[in-house]
């Protein structure tokens, strides 16, 4: 697929997040990453990046296949803007802020330049030089899917050493949710969704 053609789909992809109804399942983070760099070794085993999961992963409320879009252009991100680091590396996990967990995807590539952190989540906004391909469609797709759910994103650079990427969604707790629990909140671990008015 050449560049307009993946510029095209992903504009596709955002315009249907906007008009979809927001549904949720519980959704093993972990699980879905695994499956998502298992997708994309292609891409970053030939460049030398070493990926590590660096904490325990939680269960978010979320659609499954939101939480692979966010995670696939998350990685795609990171792994396009490494650059030339003799380790490139980039870290998967979790970490908490005074309001909740944030999930987020860390890299040490080439940064991104001063100014542009809070604006490179917009549609058609890029970071990068025109020798670096994109659509700068990617993030805003990551934007859109977790502002669905109430949550946030939130990026912090440093040219020349790298950048992180965070998102908050609903988190749920691994050792108590069960089947009633999940009806009561309206959250489906496999088969029919149910639709929230989540915002």
């Amino acid at each position: 697929m050449n560049e307009a053609s993946k510029s095209s789909e992903r504009t596709l992809d955002l315009a249907r997040l906007t008009y979809h109804r927001t549904t949720v399942e519980s959704v093993d983070v972990e699980v879905v990453v695994r499956e998502v760099l298992a997708l994309m070794e292609h891409d970053y085993l030939p460049k030398g990046i070493r990926v590590s999961i660096v904490s325990s992963l939680p269960r978010v409320a979320c659609r499954r296949i939101y939480v692979k879009h966010i995670f696939e252009n998350l990685l795609s991100n990171a792994i396009k803007f490494i650059g030339n680091q003799p380790t490139p590396l980039i870290e998967i996990g979790t970490e908490q802020d005074d309001q909740s967990t944030l999930l987020f995807v860390r890299d040490n590539g080439t940064g991104i330049v001063r100014g542009m952190a809070e604006r490179i989540v917009l549609p058609c906004q890029r970071a990068a030089p025109e020798t670096i391909p994109g659509s700068g469609i990617g993030l805003s797709i990551v934007r859109s899917v977790v502002e669905q759910y109430g949550g946030v994103v939130s990026a912090q650079s440093t040219p020349g050493v790298g950048s992180t990427f965070s998102v908050r969604l609903p988190v749920l707790d691994r050792t108590s949710i069960g089947p009633e629990d999940c009806a009561q909140e309206g959250i489906c671990l496999g088969g029919t969704h149910r639709s929230l008015g989540l915002s």
